[in-house]
């Protein structure tokens, strides 16, 4: 029987994406807003084979900050 490949190795390649906007309230504060998306694919090693995964993910971001 086969059995599948232990330890870690690479198996996939992801990438990320992202847009965000920087909205000033004043002049030196501001609030800011972003957007990601991370698509992924692994082809992992199984007993008697691969799985092939596909992975996407959204996130939305928020935070404040201050320029000098």
């Amino acid at each position: 029987m086969h059995s599948a490949q232990s330890g870690y190795h690479i198996c996939g390649i992801t990438g990320q994406f992202g847009v965000q906007k920087k909205f000033f309230i004043g002049r030196h504060f501001f609030i800011s807003a972003e957007a990601k998306m991370n698509p992924a694919w692994a082809n992992v090693p199984i007993s008697g084979g691969y799985a092939k995964v596909w992975v996407y993910d959204l996130q939305g971001l928020a935070g404040i900050g201050i320029t000098f």
